[in-house]
């Protein structure tokens, strides 16, 4: 069985969509505020320098949300939210800091 491909939060949005081009309606449709993306010079001046994690809060949209939805485009639901589950786990691991500090 292959690896699920998947999409994280620290995805470049310009490698997300060359590598998954249905995922622009998706982000269409999370935010009307991503239709910029369509017009081929903003993205082409944007996108490579943004990442899924900043367009959500640019945009106003719950990250965890939005990777549950680009993923669920790529992958089936369940490992869906396996992915999403890993991403909270691994950003809870990071917030939490030793008692020293």
């Amino acid at each position: 069985m292959e690896d699920a491909a998947v999409i994280t939060k620290d995805m470049k949005i310009s490698k997300m969509l060359s590598s998954y081009p249905q995922t622009m309606e998706v982000l269409i449709k999370a935010s009307p505020y991503f239709k910029k993306l369509e017009n081929k010079i903003l993205r082409k001046a944007l996108a490579g320098r943004v990442t899924v994690e900043q367009a959500a809060s640019i945009a106003g949209v719950d990250i965890y949300s939005l990777l549950y939805e680009l993923n669920k485009s790529i992958n089936n639901s369940i490992e869906c939210k396996n992915i999403i589950s890993e991403e909270m786990q691994n950003e809870e691991t990071v917030k939490q800091k030793p008692g020293i500090l």
